[in-house]
């Protein structure tokens, strides 16, 4: 198989899969910033405020994606850790990347190119744990793991995964995660979260795409909702096994529509809670973002001919990302266009490869992977 870097070409037409197949959820926890989403001066730590936090008892994927709504002023934001433990810790980083761009799809997008490509510390390999700092005991200290620089009117996507080690027990043990925006840089840790901005949605009388809450009011923390939220979800990955046998004709699967959709992928979604809401109140939240996927293709070749495969946007114009057996890309596709990423000749044979692929932040539709 041979990976093509971006080109557009589409649309693709075929028989969608999606029933047929579900996700595994795997990988580890998600710790996930995403409203407010667009950022004014009464969320920032300048303000007392901080967008997320909570703890994670093990290794973690912290995510963000905010926007500036300032014309004049730089903001930026901030993960930072904290150990409760009664032992210091040893942080271990594996993967970090962030971006900022007027383009927000584009943010997002290159933000993971780059959580996929940047070695995470001291010359390290991505995807390979790297030590980068002692987190002194008892919540006397802290590390800032990640800083973006925010321009005005830009969004900025961040995301980085990492473990703490205790120095003495050599165990996985517990951290702190909080993210803030700020303008000038504060002297304490804010402590109070910003505010819900978008509190419930009234939904369309559509049944395909919102099921059993179609036609009514659903509000933030309720299971229906799903504008812009931030929780904390168990597992950041999702794992699919997939068959293809180019005698069937173009196949596909269509992901990050709602999770109330007729059509979503059994496992793609999982339900996540709010931390800063307490509990016994509404707080489940779900989300697409800040979660990547692997999709392990056994391709055959039953009618002996060459195999197209296609990654096809279908709303908007959007930013997408994709790896493809250890090599990636990323490409901004308009509506019903689409990437030609592999082209390849089995002579009747066949052959595994690895997909790899998110919803980026900023990303607003679905996006669709096609062979043929």
């Amino acid at each position: 198989m041979s990976f093509l870097y971006e080109n557009n070409v589409g649309p693709i037409y075929g028989t969608l899969k999606n029933s047929s197949i579900s996700f595994a959820w795997t990988g580890y926890t998600l710790i996930y910033s995403n409203a407010p989403e667009t950022l004014f001066s009464t969320d920032l730590a300048d303000s007392g405020k901080y967008l997320y936090a909570d703890q994670s008892n093990g290794r973690t994927r912290a995510f963000f994606h905010h926007a500036n709504d300032s014309a004049s002023d730089t903001y930026r934001i901030r993960i930072e850790l904290v150990n409760p433990n009664s032992e210091s810790v040893n942080l271990f980083v594996s993967n970090n990347g962030w971006v900022a761009h007027n383009d927000f799809s584009r943010a997002g997008a290159m933000a993971w190119i780059n959580w996929l490509t940047q070695s995470p510390g001291a010359g390290a390999p991505a995807g390979t744990d790297a030590y980068v700092r002692t987190i002194g005991a008892n919540s006397s200290d802290y590390y800032i793991v990640q800083e973006a620089v925010m321009g005005p009117l830009q969004a900025a996507s961040g995301i980085v995964d990492f473990v703490a080690v205790g120095t003495s027990s050599g165990s996985v043990r517990p951290i702190k995660v909080k993210v803030y925006a700020y303008k000038n840089a504060p002297s304490n840790s804010p402590t109070t979260p910003a505010p819900i901005r978008v509190t419930y949605q009234d939904l369309p009388n559509d049944t395909t795409k919102f099921g059993v809450y179609a036609g009514t009011r659903v509000y933030y923390g309720t299971p229906g909702f799903e504008d812009v939220v931030r929780g904390t979800f168990a597992n950041c990955s999702r794992t699919a096994n997939i068959s293809y046998n180019s005698s069937s004709g173009a196949q596909y699967i269509e992901m990050f529509k709602r999770h109330t959709h007729a059509n979503v992928i059994s496992g793609e979604f999982q339900a996540g809670y709010d931390a800063t809401i307490p509990v016994g109140q509404n707080r489940t939240v779900y989300t697409p973002y800040g979660v990547d996927f692997t999709l392990n293709y056994n391709i055959i070749d039953g009618a002996r001919k060459p195999i197209y495969g296609y990654l096809q946007n279908m709303e908007g114009s959007d930013w997408h990302v994709l790896r493809e057996d250890g090599q990636q890309d990323y490409a901004s596709l308009s509506s019903t266009e689409a990437w030609n990423f592999d082209i390849t000749t089995l002579n009747g044979g066949s052959k595994t490869t690895k997909l790899w692929t998110t919803c980026p932040g900023g990303l607003g539709g679905t996006q669709q992977i096609f062979w043929a």
